[in-house]
């Protein structure tokens, strides 16, 4: 299928930088960091755009400006501004005794801030991730949530590697291993970002090359029963669907 188009990869790209704008919380009164700030961090915390920051940041002033003028709020204003509510008034009967949260991965760190604060004890918070699976570019890590329980005195709990994968098959899990390889070598990699174990083989990935998307879909009508495609927009589906 086609990849995703330039314009989506700037986006996400653009939307993970506006995450690492608007994430701390030091004040609750400040919306987002300075210019100097933002400059200041590294590449780990910011790793796009490390030689257009000032550029970017123009950017980011003009949508903020944006949303102040006409009234409103991206989810990260909402989240602060909930945080903002939970420090000035009593919430305890509004509170939860267990939080577990999935994917957290795709939550950004202020929201991870906003479920630290949604329970009576920050100790009987349960966070499960994968950053191999991330779809909203948040900039998150591991070493973030880590983060959280420090600056709350806690104790930081060890953070639990399950590198044994049941949903795919074993071809499937070698392939991702040597994609991961191959990120590793050219790009570098996230410490968490771990090869898996497979508990059963399964067929061989096959790949097909040589032939186009025409010829493909009438294989796929004559015996892609009970199979699964992935597409990268509600677009494709749509036509696929149509199509098949």
């Amino acid at each position: 299928m086609q990849e995703a188009s330039y314009k989506d990869r700037v986006y996400a790209i653009i939307d993970r930088t506006l995450n690492t704008l608007k994430k701390q919380k030091e004040a609750l009164d400040k919306k987002y960091l300075s210019f100097l700030e933002y400059e200041l961090l590294g590449k780990k915390k910011a790793p796009n755009f490390k030689f257009n920051r000032k550029e970017i940041y123009h950017i980011f002033e003009w949508y903020q400006n944006k949303l102040e003028s006409e009234n409103k709020w991206d989810e990260l204003d909402l989240a602060r501004e909930v945080l903002r509510i939970y420090a000035e008034k009593d919430f305890k009967d509004y509170t939860y005794d267990i939080l577990v949260c999935d994917e957290v991965q795709d939550f950004t760190d202020i929201q991870i801030s906003l479920m630290f604060d949604m329970v009576q004890d920050p100790c009987n918070v349960f966070f499960a991730g994968d950053t191999k699976q991330t779809i909203n570019p948040s900039g998150f890590r591991w070493e973030d949530v880590k983060r959280h329980f420090y600056e709350r005195k806690l104790d930081v709990p060890e953070l639990k590697h399950l590198t044994l994968n049941f949903r795919s098959s074993g071809s499937i899990v070698e392939l991702s291993n040597i994609l991961l390889g191959i990120k590793e070598k050219y790009l570098g990699i996230k410490s968490e970002e771990l090869q898996e174990e497979w508990k059963y083989k399964g067929r061989p990935v096959t790949v097909v090359s040589g032939i186009n998307e025409n010829d493909m879909l009438e294989i796929l009508n004559a015996a892609g029963a009970k199979r699964t495609i992935l597409v990268r927009t509600e677009t494709q589906k749509r036509r696929l669907k149509k199509r098949l």
